[in-house]
């Protein structure tokens, strides 16, 4: 069984960011790294937020995990 779900999640910018920065790793759970990159996607969609996308990426820059979103 498939069923859709549709969400609400009303945040900051600076509390957007972090969360991508946590959950946009390789390591993070996928179903949840999925949903928070199809979020970034969309806010990124927007012409006057396209800037943003050097902010959207996972904070670990020491890892040895390529990043999948970025």
């Amino acid at each position: 069984l498939n069923f859709k779900t549709n969400m609400v999640v009303t945040c900051n910018l600076e509390a957007f960011i972090h969360l991508c920065e946590l959950r946009l790793c390789k390591r993070s759970q996928n179903e949840i790294r999925t949903m928070v990159g199809k979020m970034a996607d969309e806010v990124l969609s927007l012409d006057e937020y396209k800037f943003l996308s050097e902010f959207f990426k996972p904070k670990c820059s020491t890892c040895t995990e390529e990043s999948k979103f970025i």
